[in-house]
């Protein structure tokens, strides 16, 4: 060794020896073990064979044993954010012709991203379906006679690979359900014997998750806002009511950063609502943030974030009317917000708070007030054909700006939406800004919008029966991006942008693919989509501005949206924040909770109303989602047998044959029954065939569901309550769910046998074995008597041209289909 080079310390060097006698020694170890053992060490995803013949399914995937190091538990890896999981078959003793294979999945746990079959052996694709809501897969696929079959000791058929993503930590397991069948080619038999499931254990946060349930399914109506908790007086930690007349949950709006979510809101600061030591003439407010560390169950102490300061421009008021945004790239919080001193208006006022942590006080970086009246709005309403120019009856009549919405950060400007006031109306509009101390307003070649975007032009076609003087514009929104499209939630109102009792409060949404546009899409199914309270509380009138503050957020973590808004009322059980989350729906009935605050879509019987009365009310506390009810009473001292609320269902181009019905009931007061009923009507409206339910119901809510089987004859469902006594009963969160599979009935509501059709026996087209049902037996026999010209089985001779070919596979698995036997 040359002089200038050295060799590792002494000890480095007996190391080094050490190890690596260690690994021969363990190399010699590990061959002897594998000769007496005869194990191959083949990746499970690629080879799995078995020491004896089987006909199986089998779940392979990453965490599985793919390395010489699982041996000796030396590898332990993490599934990955998105990994793929095999279904691999096996048929070493006969041919087989059709494999059905039904999975479920811990949908809290992982969801779907997509089902590839490029590679697998199945020639004709029957069905190839999953929900990531339910958790369930549904693949099916043939191989026309002679069938398919796998050789002992040569690797396992692929059928289809699942590309997974996961959502949340935790340990679950893909299971093959009994449903899973292997068909034999020469008699159709099921001859799975072995069904190999997969654990998953997910060690490893999810960096990103993507919504099962995204704002498009919402515009779409597949999906709707559920109610997910609350935050009352009863458990928030607030003062009484009676201290705090401006109200409680104002200026509410939700962060969320990583997996936690932030709650801002005000706080009054002293104990009357006068405040003649700062001549403010009314309650001084501040803000404060609490968060929560379980999305939202549990919330922790409130800190203070802005306290109002003598001196300052936020002196009497530091309301939370406005936004928060962390800036992950310079590590820091902003704040904007409206203030307001002993004298000048309202204005616009920013603070910062370095760090991720926003429990603590925002400070002061650059002088305030950033924004004064009319700065932003003189800039937009300066031209005649503005909108808000026409409606305030000259240019540079909007002033007021707050109640601001960072929409984004695009790595150079913060765009922000407001409100704005005319002395009478509302109006909402966008500018952007780089450092909250220059703004850009009404430029569309600068990507703002030059009009406002919302005012009362858009709010004339709301489904609301306004006060004298018609709808008076728009005050707070939110606005969320996902995929093309803005998504704006905006309060709109009557009488007063100042709140007065007895006025209407409400919440529509719309949305737009650009920033710049001033012409929103209103939301398809109508506007609003939250109404305010009717409840007579104040002097015979309904409480002012409520709900307020509504807002939609998404956990990132977990990809879910929620909403949520604050309700007032004089009920502390009642008073408080209210959240929900967007989820699936396959709910067949329209206005089913009645979201839309009308009867829209819900009859009655008599049709008349001679005798069954049928209102709507905006009593949130009386409903059992915090909106609107349903109430229904006889109008007599004794029900007639027909007297009822219904909706029907039209089931031309649904193929459900499995459903789910119920709802939730209670009384005004004391106890009553009804009897809720599913009818299967034929095209004339005779009924086919019933499904029942009798409860007792008292004035605590109460859900009663069950299931039921179809018979796949209907032209119409009818979902109908019979009232059997003479209480005023409430209605709320009706449903006739699809489902995914057959549910098991309990003899209790099995058809009656009155009602069933009484057909003699035949053999119909499709029925392949003759055993009066249509299934996947029958596809069975089709594939095996697949290119036949003769002695195949009459039935599956779907177009009846004497021959057994690629025509009639089509018009079975249509059939299949058309039955609700297999999902597209």
């Amino acid at each position: 060794m040359p002089k200038n080079q050295k060799g590792p310390p002494a000890g480095r060097q007996g190391f080094v020896h050490i190890l690596l006698l260690i690994l021969l020694l363990a190399g010699i170890a590990l061959g002897v073990y594998l000769v007496q053992q005869k194990t191959n060490l083949f990746s499970k995803a690629g080879s799995l064979k078995p020491s004896g013949p089987e006909t199986s399914f089998s779940l392979v995937g990453p965490q599985d044993c793919t390395s010489i190091l699982c041996l000796f538990n030396l590898q332990k890896g993490s599934l990955p954010e998105e990994f793929q999981v095999q279904l691999l078959v096996r048929s070493d003793i006969d041919e087989a012709n059709l494999f059905k294979a039904k999975i479920t999945f811990p949908a809290d746990l992982v969801e779907i991203i997509s089902i590839s079959t490029d590679k697998s052996f199945i020639q004709n694709w029957v069905e190839n379906f999953y929900d990531n809501s339910s958790g369930q897969i549904s693949l099916t696929g043939g191989v026309p006679a002679p069938g398919f079959k796998t050789e002992q000791g040569q690797d396992s058929a692929l059928m289809a690979t699942i590309i997974f993503r996961t959502k949340n930590l935790g340990k679950g397991t893909l299971v093959l359900t009994d449903e899973s069948m292997i068909y034999r080619n020469t008699d159709n038999l099921n001859i799975l014997t072995v069904k190999r499931p997969l654990d998953l254990n997910i060690d490893k946060k999810p960096i990103t998750a993507v919504p099962a349930v995204t704002l498009e399914d919402y515009w779409q109506g597949k999906a709707e806002w559920k109610l997910y908790n609350k935050m009352l007086f009863t458990n928030a930690g607030w003062v009484d009511f009676n201290t705090n007349p401006l109200g409680h949950g104002a200026g509410t709006h939700i962060e969320v950063v990583g997996d936690i979510w932030y709650l801002f809101t005000r706080k009054y600061y002293d104990p009357k609502y006068q405040d003649p030591s700062y001549e403010c003439g009314f309650q001084r407010l501040g803000a404060t943030v609490r968060k929560s560390l379980d999305q939202g169950k549990t919330w922790s102490d409130e800190v203070d974030v802005i306290v109002p300061t003598p001196g300052k421009p936020w002196e009497c008021m530091a309301p939370p009317d406005g936004d928060t945004y962390y800036d992950a790239a310079q590590n820091k919080w902003h704040f904007l917000f409206q203030c307001l001193a002993k004298t000048g208006g309202w204005k616009g006022c920013h603070l910062e708070r370095q760090g991720a942590d926003p429990m603590g006080l925002f400070q002061e970086t650059h002088p305030n007030p950033i924004i004064s009246g009319k700065d932003l709005w003189n800039k937009i309403c300066n031209e005649s054909t503005d909108d808000c120019v026409k409606i305030a009856g000259g240019a540079n009549n909007v002033w007021d700006e707050g109640t601001f919405d960072i929409i984004k950060y695009d790595g150079e400007y913060f765009y922000v939406s407001f409100h704005g006031y005319d002395g009478l109306r509302g109006y909402r509009g966008i500018a952007k800004t780089k450092d909250f101390i220059n703004w850009v307003a009404g430029d569309e070649t600068k990507g703002v919008p030059k009009d406002a975007i919302f005012d009362i032009y858009d709010q004339n076609s709301w489904r609301e029966g306004f006060n004298t003087g018609g709808p008076t514009g728009g005050g707070a929104a939110r606005i969320i991006a996902e995929n093309n499209y803005y998504y704006m939630l905006v309060e709109g109102s009557d009488i007063s942008l100042g709140c007065e009792d007895g006025q209407n409060w409400d919440w529509g949404i719309y949305r737009s693919n650009s920033l710049t546009n001033t012409k929103w899409e209103p939301f398809p199914l109508g506007n609003p989509i939250i109404y305010s309270s009717k409840l007579p509380e104040n002097n015979g009138k309904s409480m002012a501005c409520n709900p307020s503050y509504a807002g939609i957020f998404k956990d990132q973590s977990t990809g879910k949206y929620y909403l949520h808004f604050s309700r007032e009322t004089k009920d502390s059980n009642f008073a408080g924040i209210y959240f929900y989350e967007l989820v699936t729906s396959n709910n067949l009935l329209k206005n089913a909770d009645f979201w839309m605050c009308t009867t829209d879509h819900w009859n009655r019987l008599p049709a008349d109303g001679s005798s069954t009365n049928r209102a709507i009310y905006r009593h949130p506390n009386d409903s059992s989602d915090g909106n609107c009810y349903l109430a229904t009473n006889c109008g007599k001292t004794s029900c007639d047998a027909v007297q009822s609320i219904y909706q029907d269902i039209d089931m031309t181009n649904i193929s459900a044959t499995n459903v789910k019905y119920g709802g939730k009931f209670a009384t005004d007061e004391g106890e009553g029954k009804i009897e809720l009923v599913l009818h299967e009507l034929d095209e004339k409206g005779a009924v086919i065939t019933s499904h029942r339910l009798n409860e007792s119901i008292n004035s605590s809510y109460k859900l009663i569901q069950k299931d039921a089987v179809l018979t796949g004859k209907a032209n119409k469902l009818r979902l109908e309550t019979y009232l059997r006594t003479p209480q005023t009963f409430r209605l709320d969160e009706m449903f006739v769910n699809a489902t995914a599979t057959p549910p098991s009935l309990p003899p209790s509501i099995s058809p009656s046998p009155s009602l069933e059709p009484t057909e003699p026996p035949m053999t119909k087209k499709g029925d392949g074995n003759k055993d009066g049902k249509i299934n996947l037996v029958d596809m069975s026999v089709l594939l095996t008597d697949f290119n036949k010209e003769k002695d195949f089985r009459e039935p599956i001779d779907m177009d009846d041209n004497k021959k057994i070919n690629s025509f009639d596979y089509s018009l079975h698995r249509k059939l299949l289909l058309d039955l609700g036997v297999i999902k597209d």
